[in-house]
C-alpha cells in the first residue's frame, strides 16, 4: 500500500506559462513584515506582534501585547483584515472567532475548522486561495500542509500485490 500526507497541485509556474494568472507564491516573511510594520504605525509601538508563521497560522506575542495593553481580538481583527487584501489569499480567520465558532458555513472554512487546535494553532490562520502557494522559493517545494483544496486534501492511495486487480475507485 502506497498512500500520502496531504496531495499536490502544479507549482504556480507551470500555471504561470499556461496563462493563469491568478496564481503566485505568496512570501510568508515579507507579508509578517508588511503587516508588523502596519501594527507598529497603529499602535505607535516598535515591537514586532507577529512573531512567527507554523502554517497555516501567525503566532502572535501574546506577552508583548499584554504588556501593552492592547485587546487581543482587536489586533486580529487587523491583522485579519490587512490578509485578506493581499492577493493569494481567501481569508484569514480569527483564533477568537474559531473558539466561538463564529466562521463562515463554506466547504473550505469547513475544513480549516478540522484543521484547527484549540492550544496549539496560530492566533490568525491564513487561507490561501486555490493555486497559490505559501511558499516563495521558485522551484523548491510545490507541495505542502496546509491547504483545504480539493488538490491537497484528496490523497492518493494504491495497493499493489497477489490477487489484488487492476481497477480505480
Amino acid at each position: 500500500i502506497l498512500s500520502a500526507d496531504h496531495g499536490v497541485d502544479a507549482a504556480p509556474e507551470f500555471y504561470l506559462q499556461k496563462g493563469l494568472t491568478d496564481t503566485g507564491r505568496i512570501d510568508m516573511p515579507e507579508i509578517i513584515s508588511t503587516v508588523n510594520e502596519a501594527l507598529k504605525k497603529r499602535y505607535g509601538i516598535d515591537d514586532a506582534l507577529i512573531i512567527d508563521f507554523w502554517n497555516p497560522g501567525l503566532f502572535f506575542d501574546l506577552k508583548k501585547i499584554r504588556e501593552l495593553g492592547l485587546d487581543v481580538e482587536e489586533v486580529e481583527g487587523i491583522v485579519s483584515t490587512l490578509i485578506e487584501s493581499m492577493p493569494g489569499f481567501i481569508t484569514a480567520l480569527r483564533r477568537t472567532d474559531l473558539l466561538k465558532g463564529e466562521t463562515p458555513d463554506t466547504p473550505v472554512i469547513k475544513k480549516v475548522i478540522r484543521g484547527f487546535h484549540p492550544e496549539r494553532s496560530g492566533n490568525v490562520i491564513v487561507v490561501q486561495d486555490k493555486h497559490w502557494l505559501l511558499d516563495r522559493t521558485p522551484g523548491l517545494l510545490t507541495a505542502m500542509h496546509g491547504s483545504p483544496h480539493d488538490y491537497d486534501t484528496h490523497v492518493p492511495m494504491f495497493f499493489a500485490g497477489p490477487g489484488i486487480t487492476a481497477q480505480t475507485i
